[in-house]
């Protein structure tokens, strides 16, 4: 009996997707394909592909904080029906009573000298540290990121240099980014990424 032919299976080839820098008599690297826009534009879709469930969740615990708690659906129907839409928000006052707690028990940083060293020194860093949060106003913007994490997991601060009153220098900055705006590495598995 003739043996029958059976097709091939079509594999993916993976090797579109891997990025070769080779360098240049320049000493610069020079990337190969796919070029910058594309390997950006890939990471976005690596992460949006996994984060973007939680990011629809988040989105939807927001809204539930603000008390829009009903559906556009059901709003509507209640509204034809000339009812209205009772929202009891049991949600803001834990989450606001979590953020008080946070901003009444604040943690004061202190640095300490390691064994055979320096207290002065620890003494003056504690004083430039104590400096720089009440510079970037850092009790609030904590105060925020911890609002942010017992509302929908993820609070987010960002440190960043301002030089809009000191041009050459800078200012330090700690600010609180939207959690809704981060869009980290899906396949990381340590918190420092």
């Amino acid at each position: 009996m003739p043996k029958k032919k059976i097709p091939a299976k079509k594999q993916k080839d993976e090797t579109k997707d891997i990025v070769v820098l080779e360098p240049n008599p320049e000493g610069r690297n020079k990337k190969s394909t796919p070029d910058n826009l594309v390997l950006v534009n890939q990471y976005w879709r690596v992460a949006q592909n996994g984060w973007g469930p939680w990011n629809k969740k988040a989105k939807k615990a927001y809204k539930y904080y603000l008390g829009e708690q009903w559906n556009s659906s059901d709003r509507q129907a209640l509204e034809a029906q000339s009812r209205p839409a009772l929202t009891i928000n049991k949600i803001k006052p834990i989450i606001r009573l979590l953020s008080g707690m946070q901003r009444q028990n604040r943690q004061d940083l202190i640095i300490k000298a390691r064994k055979n060293g320096s207290v002065l020194l620890a003494n003056l860093l504690t004083d430039i540290l104590k400096v720089y949060y009440d510079i970037s106003y850092a009790d609030w913007q904590t105060a925020f990121q911890f609002f942010d994490g017992a509302l929908c997991g993820k609070g987010w601060l960002a440190i960043d240099v301002d030089y809009t009153q000191d041009i050459i220098n800078g200012d330090l900055l700690l600010t609180r980014e939207n959690p809704l705006m981060v869009w980290e590495d899906a396949y990381s598995s340590r918190y420092d990424m």
